[in-house]
């Protein structure tokens, strides 16, 4: 394969997941292998966001550092998947059947639900956040979104789309569940080379919310959409942060 080949889908990815400047690309979700790409925009993510918190590190107390940098997260996504959890959790929750649920997630305006899981979901991420320090800060904030990336591969490979068309249509085609899983057992072996022995237990934590909200909709609407896959990232994202913090007292990664 050529080398433009190689790196088209990770600019095809960095330009629907980042707001980072990669130039015009395609509007669609980068669909089969090339989705493959997205635990490389992981890390990329991941890369920035050390930066930028060793950066404030060296002007900001703790607290508002934390804060600064889970905006960052949100920024360089251009709050892509918050917005996907918000219409999540508005769609989940709102009582009635599947079609009125799926009307619920393209309201545009933000119910209850989805204020709630969104304000929950920051404040997890930043209290996490400013619990770490150290080996365990920079492999938190490199591996959150890689590990993340990566397991949102499984619910587009192993679960069905809700509608008929959209990105849960488009990020289910020919992505082989083989390929899925590979990818989340490289990225596993890189947490296992950050946190011997116990590091692919942050893998499985991040497969494990992206999995379990893609379960959820499958029961609730039938499928998974763009918006529930949105969401998985942004849980498995905070599942790996609590994970890491729960080692400052347990040492079980350190």
């Amino acid at each position: 394969m050529t080398a433009p080949r190689l790196v088209a889908p990770v600019l095809d990815s960095l330009a629907l997941l980042t707001v980072l400047p990669v130039g015009r690309r395609p509007l669609g979700l980068p669909a089969g292998e090339a989705a493959l790409a997205f635990p490389v925009v992981g890390g990329l993510v991941g890369g920035l966001l050390l930066g930028a918190d060793w950066l404030l590190g060296k002007v900001m107390p703790d607290a508002p550092r934390a804060a600064l940098t889970v905006a960052a997260w949100a920024a360089v996504t251009g709050a892509l998947h918050l917005d996907g959890l918000a219409d999540t959790a508005d769609g989940l929750m709102v009582p009635g059947d599947r079609t009125r649920r799926l009307q619920a997630m393209t309201d545009p305006r933000l119910g209850a639900f989805g204020a709630v899981a969104v304000a929950a979901l920051l404040l997890l991420k930043w209290s996490s956040l400013l619990s770490l320090e150290g080996r365990l800060r920079v492999g938190a904030l490199l591996l959150a979104p890689l590990l993340a990336r990566a397991a949102v591969l499984l619910p587009m490979a192993f679960l069905p789309p809700a509608r008929s068309e959209g990105m849960g249509v488009t990020a289910s085609r020919g992505l082989g569940r083989a390929a899925a899983l590979a990818a989340n057992l490289a990225v596993a072996a890189l947490a296992l080379a950050a946190f011997l022995p116990a590091g692919p237990a942050l893998s499985l934590g991040a497969a494990g919310a992206c999995l379990g909200v893609g379960l959820l909709a499958l029961r609730r609407l039938g499928g998974i959409t763009g918006d529930v896959l949105g969401a998985g990232i942004e849980l498995a994202e905070a599942a790996v942060l609590a994970l890491c913090a729960t080692s400052v007292r347990r040492g079980w990664l350190t």
